[in-house]
């Protein structure tokens, strides 16, 4: 008998489902490392190049703060839309007309999505963490060091939080035309059927 809380066994086993649907989907480990890596990377350059000075200034703890709480706001909405996404995203009612190879492709192309969106989620979720545990540091008066080293961390989450989130809509508009094309063409296929049959 597991001492391991089944939520946690449940969570691990669909992690593992979703990524193997990623690779079933071309995507590999080094396209997710990109991906994370180059936003990420040029977010914590940018907090690492600017916090210094701005922690050197004056008064600085107030506007940090206020910097910080709309920040916060910004993943507090990208959390509550990306969960809303999807719970949309999931949906394939209005699809089931679809022959099988198509909506095996459909359904590809959707949990791919819900891995992307997945991975969006997370990194707005650490950031509100991360951040939240330097604005307590800043305010606790920690060295510069620390505060800058976990600055940098909160712009490379940061920079990636914002720009999956800007990629999200494109990603909405893929699948939908997707869909919307398989659709058209069981319609097409429909009515060359019925145009057949009515020449007999």
């Amino acid at each position: 008998m597991t001492i391991v809380p089944h939520e946690w066994r449940a969570a691990a086993q669909v992690l593992k489902i979703l990524r193997q649907h990623a690779i079933e989907y071309r995507e590999r480990a080094a396209q997710l490392f990109v991906s994370l890596a180059v936003p990420g990377g040029v977010g914590a350059f940018v907090a690492w190049a600017v916090l210094p000075r701005a922690l050197a200034r004056n008064g600085a703890t107030d506007t940090l703060i206020a910097l910080s709480a709309g920040v916060l706001a910004f993943t507090a909405i990208v959390i509550g839309f990306v969960v809303t996404l999807m719970l949309q995203t999931g949906r394939v009612e209005q699809h089931v007309t679809l022959s099988f190879e198509q909506f095996q492709l459909y359904a590809e192309k959707l949990r791919y999505m819900l891995h992307s969106q997945i991975v969006t989620l997370m990194a707005a979720l650490l950031l509100t963490g991360v951040l939240i545990l330097w604005c307590v540091l800043l305010v606790a008066d920690a060295n510069a060091g620390t505060l800058v080293w976990i600055g940098s961390l909160c712009g490379g989450l940061g920079m990636i939080t914002m720009l999956r989130t800007f990629l999200l809509p494109l990603q909405i508009y893929d699948l939908h035309d997707f869909g919307l094309e398989q659709a058209k063409n069981v319609k097409r296929d429909q009515v060359n059927r019925d145009i057949k049959e009515g020449r007999r």
